[in-house]
């Protein structure tokens, strides 16, 4: 995708190169085997640099799908993530450590965020693991992850 964004404004110098020459020979009058060979060269290159416009677009069209299917699929995520902690019953405080956790934070990032010490989020991170059921972070997370990733093993 990105080799199209370099040949678009290659095509575009081509195109205007054949049009002034084109323009010049036609006020000149010189309508012999050059003019028509380039005229032909030109008619060329002006369709590909077309395509490649069309196909910026068809590019443009896929991205912004992906980008919303990737939004969806994050607002479900997050739907059940929240689900889940409402399961377990968590506090707000929990939930918000919760979040950090599923979000990959440490234990000492988690505490600087939220200005208490790492012993109040070792704490409160047993604390949500107990309720939930899981062992650790690691646990924790693969829960949330095999919802969404649902392949048999052989």
């Amino acid at each position: 995708m990105q080799k199209s964004y370099y040949k678009l404004p290659i095509y575009f110098m081509i195109v205007i190169f054949f049009i002034h020459d084109l323009w010049l020979d036609y006020l000149e009058q010189e309508f012999n085997g050059h003019f028509y060979l380039e005229l032909v060269l030109f008619i060329a290159i002006f369709s590909l640099f077309i395509q490649q416009i069309n196909q910026l677009k068809k590019n443009r069209q896929k991205l912004l799908a992906a980008t919303n299917t990737i939004k969806n699929l994050q607002g479900e995520m997050a739907e059940y993530i929240n689900q889940e902690f409402k399961k377990w019953q968590l506090t707000n405080a929990e939930k918000e450590v919760a979040w950090l956790i599923v979000k990959g934070f440490s234990f000492k990032e988690i505490a600087h965020i939220r200005k208490v010490s790492e012993k109040t989020i070792s704490q409160q991170s047993a604390t949500i693991y107990k309720k939930s059921g899981h062992c650790n972070r690691h646990e924790l997370m693969s829960a949330f992850l095999e919802e969404f990733i649902n392949f048999p093993l052989h």
